[in-house]
């Protein structure tokens, strides 16, 4: 089976992009041919490396003239219509954008091809008011498979009208790998969170009032919050949140970091928290960073956000809190310093359940054979 991943851009270290790594990694090992699609790149055009085994690279942006190089939404309409030449008959087009345009370019090639979608978001949280979501929506009904993370996710586009048998979970999984023969080289205490920054999604500014209850009792603990603020307003708040809570001598700030670098940064973590909110991102969405916390072996505090339970059992795999309550989540870290050889027990019990049930290879291989189920009835992406 040829797969291509089409991407709008390459986002180091963020969740949906080790997401795209780990599914891009899976499926060469099953056996496939993979290649990555990236249309634009940042601002500095800079060269990221991927070395995986078995995937290759396509960096349409690399070919941009002087005048498309000016402009980033230039150089994603020039490029979008390149896609097509990618585009052989048979190949699995995984697509990562909600957008309908790397579709249409896919059918304009006249190729036949499965074209599936993956989104591990609510619509209501990716765009704005009715008219987005149901031309979102109609964009979706081109696609042979609709590829989702969560029950209740799956449940939505059902009820939406989708067919039961187009719409499928993939679960929350992980490149393992990553962190094996990661050993602990750092001797300071800290608690790590590492994300985009932000209150809505992981609620930082909760784990930020609860670090402030836990650090009056363990001052000798710090807290890192790794990645980067999902805009300065937010970076703002959070700040001045700290220096309101008299930690911002505590709080290290790390900014995003590269992606060969976090296995070590969270291996050395004491502690590692997510305290994301009960919001309708977090009631539909599964945390795929909660993946790489437990592969790390550390023990994990965590909030009862969306299906996390269903996976999850406190003080067998994770540490877990409410959810909007500081006081809780503080009492949840604060027990787990206390009892630091019992945690760590935990932790490693945390990373068996993640190579049991967030395999990459175990996800990317149910991918591969819900695609290959109907493969016999593969048809042109667009008949007419």
């Amino acid at each position: 089976m040829n797969i291509k991943i089409i991407c709008r851009r390459y986002c180091p270290n963020e969740a949906w992009t080790n997401r795209m790594l780990a599914y891009a990694k899976g499926f060469a090992e099953n056996g496939h041919s993979v290649a990555l699609i990236f249309l634009i790149t940042d601002n500095n055009r800079t060269p990221y490396t991927i070395a995986i085994p078995g995937v290759k690279v396509i960096n349409l942006w690399e070919s941009d003239n002087a005048i498309v190089r000016m402009h980033r939404g230039l150089s994603y309409l020039w490029n979008k219509n390149k896609i097509k030449r990618y585009i052989e008959d048979g190949d699995v087009c995984l697509m990562f954008d909600a957008s309908g345009n790397y579709i249409k370019e896919v059918q304009k090639s006249s190729k036949r091809v499965k074209l599936c979608f993956e989104t591990t978001e609510h619509p209501k949280v990716l765009l704005r008011g009715d008219t987005q979501i149901k031309k979102y929506l109609k964009s979706l009904e081109s696609y042979d498979h609709i590829f989702v993370i969560s029950e209740t996710l799956r449940k939505y586009y059902v009820e939406m009208g989708f067919e039961s048998r187009k719409v499928q979970i993939i679960n929350m999984f992980v490149d393992s790998d990553r962190f094996e023969g990661v050993n602990k080289t750092c001797k300071d205490k800290y608690v790590a969170y590492c994300g985009v920054v932000s209150y809505d999604k992981d609620g930082v500014n909760v784990l930020i009032e609860s670090f402030a209850k836990f650090h009056r009792v363990f001052p000798d603990y710090k807290l890192y919050i790794i990645g980067r603020f999902i805009n300065q307003e937010t970076e703002r708040k959070v700040k001045e949140l700290a220096e309101k809570l008299k930690l911002s001598n505590c709080i290290k700030f790390t900014g995003q970091i590269p992606y060969n670098d976090m296995p070590k940064v969270l291996v050395n973590a004491s502690i590692l928290a997510l305290a994301r909110p009960d919001n309708i991102q977090n009631q539909n969405g599964f945390p795929t960073k909660l993946g790489e916390y437990l592969s790390t072996g550390n023990p994990v505090v965590v909030t009862r956000a969306g299906e996390i339970t269903k996976f999850l059992k406190d003080k067998e795999h994770a540490y877990l809190a409410k959810c909007d309550d500081s006081e809780d989540f503080a009492n949840k870290l604060i027990y787990v310093a206390r009892h630091y050889d019992v945690a760590i027990t935990i932790g490693l019990q945390g990373k068996k359940l993640a190579l049991e049930e967030f395999s990459y290879l175990k996800q990317t291989s149910r991918f591969i054979q819900i695609v290959e189920n109907e493969q016999n009835n593969i048809c042109c992406a667009d008949p007419r």
